[in-house]
Parts: C-alpha cells; structure tokens; sequence
C-alpha cells in the first residue's frame, strides 16, 4: 500500500490521508514509498484563483417605491430608484463587466400602507408593482446578474394573492426556490451569498418561525 513520506523535502510519514490548506497557487513535490519499497515522486500544481482579474457591477439598496415625491424624507429617494438604476445598468453595459449583483433591499415596499415600523397593514392587493418596476430595471444588464434579499423585500402582505405565505411568496418572486441562497464559480473563485435577515417580520404570523424570531430579537 503506497504512502506519502515526503512533501518538499518535510517528512509526512504517518500523515494518510495527507491534507495541505493552500491559498495560494503553488506547486509540490510529494515523495511516495510502497510497503514493497519502491519509491516514486509526484510533482503537484495546485492552481487557486487563476484566470486573471475581473470586475463587476455592484448595486447597494435600490429602496424602490411608486409615491409622491418627497414622501420618504430625510434625504432619501425611493421614487428615483427605477430611474437610477436605469441608469446605472446603462454605464454598466458599455463596460467589459464580468457579472453584476443588487445586494439587497431592491424594493423599499410593496403593496402595504407602509407603518413605523413597518410592515403595516396590506392594501388588499398584492400585484408587486414595485417588485416588477425594479426587476424590469436590473435584468435590462446584459451580463449575468444577480441579487440577494434583505429586509425591505420583506415589507409585503403577509401573504400572496394565492395564499402563499412570507418568506416563500418573497422568495418565489425574486427567483429564489426555497431558500435564498445560492453559490457560483467564476475564474477560479467560488462567490457564495447568503441572507443574513431573518427577522420575525420576514415571517407570516401563522408560521411557528415569526414566533422563534420574535422571541429571539
């Protein structure tokens, strides 16, 4: 039976299965004896995150909403969003872009008579016209695009027109399956985002987790 005895030249004997953290591209020599004697070398090309540089687009907090202008205060703007994104993603597609991400809260709200704190009461529709507005915007990026959830796509009914219930109505309706999460490869890196929102109003009532959550935060 083969084993590892040397790795550039370190004595490994004993070390089977051998493991070596790499975070860098490099190479190895690995020295290997059979239980026969014979003894043979290997030389290894350990390659992470080759491929070159690369660059992306990066979108923070849209906050869209269809209302009056001037209506969220304090300097903030939820009715230019579509405008500005458009804009945005208009720059972007005369770039040499490698992908691009919206890193949450794409909407500022939908379909509720926004409260403090929200989410409010629902409006007795849920047609998603700001979800849809935003959406139409950011997939107009001819690379590969992407987005992840926070908080505000939460501030919606608490469930859909068909009696699907928060967090799966969100996340069915920004492409998401059953979880909000999701990793990629891209020149030799792995990009992973997660949802790191999990508050109770994230959740319908009727669901035992907006309990867990309450009760946590």
């Amino acid at each position: 039976m083969p084993a590892p005895s040397a790795l550039n030249g370190q004595d490994v004997s004993g070390q089977s299965p051998l493991t070596v953290l790499v975070n860098q591209a490099q190479g190895f020599i690995l020295l290997v004896n059979h239980s026969n004697g014979a003894t043979a070398s290997q030389t290894i090309r350990v390659v992470v995150g080759e491929g070159g540089s690369f660059s992306i687009a990066a979108v923070a907090d849209p906050q869209y909403a269809d209302v009056p202008v001037g209506w969220r205060g304090g300097g903030r703007e939820p009715e230019e969003g579509v405008n500005r994104l458009t804009h945005a993603v208009t720059q972007y597609n005369q770039r040499n872009l490698d992908w691009g991400v919206v890193l949450g809260d794409m909407i500022d709200f939908d379909d509720i008579d926004y409260g403090n704190p929200p989410p409010g009461t629902a409006s007795g529709t849920h047609d998603w016209s700001n979800a849809d507005a935003i959406l139409a915007a950011w997939n107009q990026l001819n690379i590969p695009r992407y987005h992840v959830l926070g908080n505000h796509e939460f501030y919606v009914p608490n469930a859909d027109t068909d009696g699907m219930k928060k967090p799966y109505s969100v996340f069915r309706k920004f492409g998401f399956d059953q979880q909000p999460y999701f990793s990629f490869r891209h020149k030799g890196f792995r990009f992973i985002t997660i949802m790191a929102d999990w508050r109770y109003l994230d959740f319908d009532p009727s669901l035992p987790e907006y309990t867990v959550a309450q009760n946590y935060y």
